[in-house]
């Protein structure tokens, strides 16, 4: 496959598709707002779960792939705990 960018446009989505080393991820998330109250998180696994990419995995933002000690939503983790969850990710499929 040789090296693609982290981030890729349709038209390379679709030439690299059938590609068995190509790994799709879904992170979906909204944030809700409402007056008054502190903002939710809204995880669209279910919305994955309709309709994806073939072969795409949903990731969850703020499980995955953030920091649980942090009272920040969405803080980076750490590099050696994304790369464990790097690791599990990319062997699932």
């Amino acid at each position: 496959m040789g090296t693609l960018p982290l981030f890729v446009d349709t038209n390379c989505l679709a030439i690299h598709l059938k590609d068995p080393d190509l790994r799709i991820f879904d992170s979906t998330t909204n944030i809700s707002r409402e007056p008054g109250k502190p903002d939710r998180v809204v995880v669209e696994r279910a919305k994955f779960e309709e309709g994806h990419i073939p072969g795409a995995q949903f990731v969850d933002l703020q499980a995955d792939l953030s920091h649980h000690d942090s009272h920040l939503n969405f803080h980076r983790t750490e590099r050696a705990g994304f790369c464990v969850r790097n690791r599990a990710f990319r062997h699932q499929r």
